[in-house]
């Protein structure tokens, strides 16, 4: 599995430091130099209800505050140091104190990509906390990132530009679907089952249809593939034309392209 630092870098979080903010057109930045911890953490708002007939107490989670604290130690140069400069300038209120980050995983690539991470993006509050220091230590510039919505799912993709300096883009889910790779079109199926397979987002949960009637649900493995056998829902001597959408998280996608056997 490697070293435990090994193990932490897989997980990374982006930063939009756009300026002025712009949700639509981000430059995100990778907070890394000068940060030497960020854990993001989930505070669940719960509620406790018991019944007068009941002699234990069901507990409800209502929602969750999400969030971070990320102390920059002074990097000359750093993208991430410059926007915290500027937040402590500003001191930024209402509105403007508006961004968003995304949280990906660097080992859950997108199927049939080696650039592509899956990951979630979420609006946030984003506020300076402190700067400064003790005498003998670094200059550290202290920021509070709180998650505001509810998140988006989606892919993270890393590119390099001409100076060779990394360059991450966003895409949501909803623009991609599952494909059905196996029965293949006008496929003739001999036997009392048929096996039915394609490739997806990893972890996501893929129902695969016959018109409304949902035949199969399968999960997208770590390779990116799903499969499943179906055999009760099916009548020998019938065509059939089958369609897949997959779900991730909240959103669910596009039906995939027929396919008729």
């Amino acid at each position: 599995m490697g070293t435990p630092a090994e193990a932490r870098a897989l997980l990374g979080h982006l930063l939009n430091v756009s300026y002025p903010y712009n949700y639509s057109n981000p430059k995100f930045e990778l907070i890394c130099d000068g940060v030497e911890k960020l854990t993001e953490e989930y505070d669940a708002d719960t509620e406790d209800v018991q019944y007068i007939c009941e002699t234990t107490k069901t507990t409800n989670v209502k929602g969750y505050t999400v969030g971070f604290d990320i102390e920059i130690k002074y990097v000359k140069g750093s993208a991430i140091q410059k926007y915290a400069n500027r937040m402590l300038r500003v001191q930024p209120t209402g509105a403007k104190a508006s961004g968003d980050y995304i949280r990906f995983n660097k080992d859950e690539l997108m199927f049939g990509t080696n650039n592509q991470f899956i990951g979630v993006r979420r609006k946030a509050t984003v506020y300076p906390e402190s700067v400064g220091g003790s005498a003998d230590d670094s200059l550290t510039s202290s920021l509070h990132i709180s998650g505001n919505t509810e998140p988006e799912v989606g892919y993270v993709t890393l590119t390099k530009d001409q100076n060779n300096n990394p360059v991450f883009s966003w895409t949501p889910a909803t623009t991609e679907t599952p494909i059905i790779t196996a029965p293949v079109e006008g496929e003739q199926i001999t036997g009392s089952s048929v096996t039915i397979r394609g490739t997806g987002i990893v972890g996501a949960t893929v129902s695969v249809s016959n018109g409304t009637s949902t035949i199969l649900t399968a999960t997208v493995d770590s390779e990116g593939a799903w499969t499943g056998i179906v055999s009760e829902a099916l009548t020998a001597g019938t065509n059939y034309t089958i369609t897949a959408t997959q779900i991730l998280g909240s959103v669910v996608s596009e039906e995939s392209a027929s396919v008729s056997f």
